[in-house]
């Protein structure tokens, strides 16, 4: 059953649109579960760093239509890496910055280009 339940979260990431990740519940509840674990907050505070996580990490997406390219399991781990440091993407912080890299997920002989986004602390 948790494969089932996995292999859905990846299908229900894979087919919203970049700019929206952050708005599934899925996502949401995740971000606030690992937040609470790594920086000791209560749910009210998670919910609250959500929010406020979840507003520039939208912006920041419909701001640079490089990352709107990016895969969306890659935008999935930017987000909750932010929850895993307690770090912001709020530009003002300058705490870390979303780039996209081209990552080969083919041969060296066939080459399969896909664009990822990368969590630069």
């Amino acid at each position: 059953m948790e494969t089932n339940d996995k292999v859905s979260l990846v299908q229900k990431i894979n087919s919203a649109p970049a700019g929206t990740l952050a708005n599934l519940p899925e996502v949401a509840d995740r971000f606030k579960q690992i937040y609470k674990v790594m920086n000791g907050g209560n749910a009210d505070r998670a919910a609250v760093k959500y929010e406020a996580e979840k507003f520039h990490f939208m912006k920041l997406i419909q701001d640079k239509p490089e990352l709107q390219q990016c895969s969306k399991l890659s935008l999935y781990g930017c987000f909750l890496d932010m929850a895993v440091n307690g770090l912001s993407f709020d530009p003002a912080m300058k705490h870390a910055y979303v780039v996209s890299f081209n990552v080969n997920v083919g041969t060296k002989n066939d080459p399969k280009w896909e664009k990822r986004a990368t969590l630069m602390v």
